[in-house]
C-alpha cells in the first residue's frame, strides 16, 4: 500500500523505534512479546511514559479469542481493535484503510 513499515522484537524496542520516528500512524503489536505484553506496551505509550505517541492508534494482535475482561482493560490503554492471527491481507488493508487513510 506504500507505507514504510518499522518492526520490532519486543515491546521496549517498540517504545525506542516510537521515540525515534516520529512519523508513525498505526501501531499493529502483537499481544505476546518477550519482555512485556502488547497491553503493557500500548499502557506506556497512551500515559506519554514510554514515548511522545500516545495519539497513534493501535492495534493488537493475538492467537486467541479475547476476554470481554481483557477487552475493557485495552479500551482503558486506547487501544482501537483486535485482530486475530492469521490476519488475511483484506482484513489488513481495511485496519490501515480505517485508521491511515481514514477511508
Amino acid at each position: 500500500m506504500g507505507h514504510e513499515v518499522l518492526t520490532s522484537p519486543s515491546g521496549s524496542e517498540g517504545i525506542k523505534s516510537l521515540r525515534d520516528n516520529k512519523d508513525c500512524q498505526l501501531i499493529i503489536s502483537d499481544y505476546h512479546m518477550p519482555d512485556m505484553n502488547g497491553l503493557t506496551m500500548a499502557n506506556l505509550i497512551s500515559s506519554n511514559e514510554g514515548c511522545d505517541s500516545s495519539k497513534i492508534p493501535i492495534i493488537m494482535l493475538t492467537t486467541e479469542e479475547c476476554s470481554q475482561e481483557l477487552m475493557e482493560e485495552a479500551k482503558k490503554s486506547d487501544v482501537k481493535g483486535w485482530m486475530k492471527k492469521p490476519v488475511s491481507e483484506p482484513v489488513l488493508r481495511d485496519i490501515i484503510s480505517k485508521f491511515v487513510t481514514g477511508e
